[in-house]
């Protein structure tokens, strides 16, 4: 079995990716908040939306792709332990602080994906670099008791390199992940794959951990994304030499 073919296709792309999204703390950070609450806190993953278009080339047994295209993520963290909080009307409840992000980015990911059982049929392996280029985002406090959820604060999230931008601009990772192709007809293919990306850059810019930091406001540490998505999508391939 030859896994390059001097028979290479061009190759159109297409795809819907839902996701799980959350992010890693570094260990500098969770001791930050535990300094104030005994058990620090947690993040809940949650579905969210996205696709985007791809072009590249097939050579045989290995597609080489760069895609492009948008998604949203959605990432719920709360405090582990039950605190209480006093409302505007003066009364104290018992319950939990919860905080959602929701996050826009344009995601470029170069990847190769690699036939490692079977030839038109065939289970695939993706691996490949991912950059992600945040837009905007939006974040929601609530109060959550045994019997009702109270809004606390809203507030838009910015992306960029300043010391006021809540996270960086750029969110470089990696991609791996496994799936599988199935041929329609000669020219198109169904193809679907969960991939796990790792955030490997730091989501605070310099300029902003200085500022926060200089001025005893919070200790950042380190916080990188995670991620799931599930990726179903159409290959059109053509002959061009």
């Amino acid at each position: 079995m030859s896994y390059f073919t001097t028979q290479a296709q061009f190759v159109l792309r297409g795809y819907l990716s839902p996701n799980l999204a959350s992010f890693k703390l570094s260990k500098d950070y969770q001791d930050d908040y535990t300094s104030f609450t005994s058990n620090g806190y947690r993040f809940r993953r949650k579905f969210d939306f996205g696709g985007g278009v791809g072009v590249g080339l097939n050579l045989n047994q290995v597609l080489l792709l760069a895609e492009i295209g948008f998604t949203q993520k959605t990432i719920s963290s709360e405090l582990i332990e039950t605190v209480t909080y006093t409302t505007p009307q003066g009364e104290v409840l018992s319950g939990q602080f919860n905080i959602e992000q929701t996050l826009q980015f344009i995601p470029v990911n170069i990847i190769s994906t690699i036939k490692i059982l079977g030839e038109e049929r065939a289970v695939t392996l993706t691996v490949g670099p991912s950059f992600n280029f945040g837009l905007q985002g939006n974040s929601a406090g609530t109060f959550e008791t045994d019997t009702q959820t109270i809004p606390i604060a809203s507030g838009d999230i910015t992306m960029g390199n300043s010391r006021f931008d809540n996270y960086k601009r750029l969110d470089f990772g990696f991609l791996l992940g496994i799936g599988g192709v199935i041929p329609i007809n000669s020219n198109f293919q169904l193809f679907a794959d969960i991939r796990t990306r790792i955030g490997l850059s730091n989501m605070y810019s310099a300029e902003r951990k200085n500022y926060l930091e200089t001025n005893n406001i919070i200790a950042l540490g380190n916080l990188k994304t995670r991620g799931t998505t599930f990726n179903i999508g159409i290959n059109y391939t053509l002959d061009f030499f």
